[in-house]
């Protein structure tokens, strides 16, 4: 028994860090055009309008580095996201709460008065994946078939006595998917 208690014991901390979540980090630097891959911006050039205004990225963490192509169509901030084979991670809209359908504000309102006793929403993005050709579908008609929808949502929670920076993944129903504490260095993320 006493065996039992110590194996408790020394496995307890190993226990609690598997359960944390990872924290974001990622660090965003503007590019010019020229430093961006010929098949990037060809692809990006099947998506969008060849007279939109793209601004390109390179985003880096510790375990990933790609591109991302930022553009406004339509008065609605687009973000896409290429992986390092050049292909499309997914496509980020930003959207209101008020153009939600009701079952996502209502799932997205029980998820979060059981968990914060006060949270305040900071950005909303519709995201999107899918194979290439429903992404263009969607970029040159607005048409959701065969694409899975998700939300990525900034939020700031309150637990205990403070509030804490978080972006989390969510499902059309409102459900959690997952959930990163976001580490912020104000100078190396850009916003639109």
């Amino acid at each position: 028994m006493k065996f039992i208690s110590i194996a408790l014991l020394l496995l307890s901390p190993a226990i609690l860090l598997a359960q944390q979540e990872p924290d974001k980090i990622e660090i965003e630097e503007r590019i010019s055009e020229d430093e961006v891959p010929d098949l990037v911006k060809q692809r990006m050039s099947m998506l969008f309008d060849t007279k939109a205004k793209i601004k390109w990225y390179q985003e880096r963490n510790e375990s990933f580095q790609n591109f991302e192509a930022k553009v406004v169509k339509n008065k609605r901030r687009y973000s896409i996201e290429f992986d390092t084979l050049f292909n499309i991670q997914d496509i980020e809209v930003e959207y209101d709460l008020d153009e939600l359908s009701e079952e996502t504000k209502t799932g997205l309102t029980n998820y979060f008065d059981s968990n914060y006793s006060s949270y305040k929403i900071r950005r909303i993005q519709l995201q999107l994946s899918g194979d290439f050709e429903s992404l263009a579908k969607y970029c040159k008609e607005g048409i959701l078939d065969q694409l899975r929808i998700r939300y990525e949502i900034e939020f700031e929670g309150k637990e205990e006595d403070s509030f804490i920076y978080y972006e989390g993944l969510f499902e059309k129903s409102g459900s959690l998917v997952k959930r990163r504490h976001i580490i912020l260095n104000t100078s190396d993320n850009i916003s639109y």
